[in-house]
């Protein structure tokens, strides 16, 4: 249930062979600057799961931990970590510490919340069927169980901007921005909210010390731009689709974000992408033809201009393609 399982990212999970505790990697908000680490979760005899806490800093270093294993007399845990990463050393190393660190967690009291079953799974189930009124009201009674839950806040905030209640979403991060100047996730979503109130000052300054950081900036770039164009904030949201786009200049960004102002009914943004996606090599003609998302763009007599631009065969393949219209929440 929630949130073992989340509508972000969990991967690489390690059951213990005793099956008592579950390790897993996410990059929820509770994690390390909202970066992905290592999370870890516990049985009771009942048979009933933790809420999964975040290992921390002796394993976790903000840089990335993934694939936890216990070694095979279990006195050791083994992860990979990215903390070492540079130019000339891609990809993960391997490191290891003694597993007195998993009983070191276990007895603290964070580990103890147990998960309540028959919410997190309304929870799960809502998310998943796109249904924002319900699991917003499903989310609140979460939190009012778990406020610590920093990936829950950062969720529930996402479907109150949804709602267009921004003043409501805003009294979810109380106190001094400062407090979370370590949780990327937690100051982006802050920035939302704050764009949402028409607060961009507010917002500028907050996700300032994001984007200062080049291992971060082309994500919340692109997520920023995504988040935006759902919420409207059409303008802004293109001054950081072409920034995300300066640092990862993928060849279907400008069709995509095409398609999402084509759904919109923005014939002449819709036109302007397209026309640049040819020019960078998206040109596909049975692509561009059978998307139902560009539907509302054929009865332009600009289409078939575009049209005999497209000549390249199509190879069979599905290119990614991220609808706009869709709700993104992470």
């Amino acid at each position: 249930p929630f949130n073992i399982n989340s509508i972000g990212y969990e991967d690489g999970a390690y059951i213990s062979p005793d099956e008592s505790f579950l390790i897993f990697e996410s990059d929820r908000a509770d994690g390390i600057n909202g970066f992905i680490g290592l999370f870890i979760s516990f049985k009771n005899k009942k048979g009933q799961w933790s809420v999964p806490v975040s290992m921390g800093p002796k394993i976790n270093s903000g840089k990335g931990e993934r694939f936890a294993r216990l070694s095979p007399d279990g006195k050791y845990l083994f992860f990979g970590s990215a903390r070492n990463r540079s130019e000339t050393n891609i990809g993960a190393d391997i490191f290891w510490i003694d597993a007195k660190v998993i009983d070191e967690i276990k007895n603290s009291a964070a580990s103890k919340m147990i998960i309540e079953q028959p919410l997190g799974n309304d929870i799960l189930t809502t998310l998943d069927q796109r249904k924002v009124d319900n699991a917003a009201i499903l989310l609140n009674q979460w939190i009012k169980k778990y406020p610590a839950n920093k990936d829950a806040i950062v969720v529930y905030s996402s479907l109150l901007r949804k709602q267009k209640n921004y003043a409501t979403a805003a009294k979810l991060f109380p106190g001094d921005p400062s407090q979370w100047k370590e949780n990327s996730k937690m100051i982006v979503e802050m920035a939302l909210v704050k764009f949402g109130l028409k607060d961009e000052t507010g917002a500028d300054q907050l996700i300032g010390s994001v984007l200062s950081d080049e291992g971060q900036r082309g994500y919340y770039l692109g997520y920023l731009a995504d988040e935006l164009f759902n919420m409207g904030e059409y303008a802004k949201s293109d001054v950081f689709f072409d920034k995300a786009y300066g640092i990862n200049q993928s060849i279907v960004a400008h069709y995509n974000r095409a398609c999402g102002y084509a759904l919109i009914g923005k014939k002449d943004q819709a036109f302007a992408l397209l026309n640049t996606a040819v020019e960078k090599g998206f040109n596909s003609k049975d692509q561009y033809e059978n998307d139902a998302d560009l539907a509302s763009l054929k009865t332009d007599m600009r289409w078939a201009a575009l049209m005999q631009k497209l000549d390249a065969p199509y190879n069979g393949r599905t290119p990614y393609k991220r609808a706009h219209h869709e709700m993104v929440y992470d």
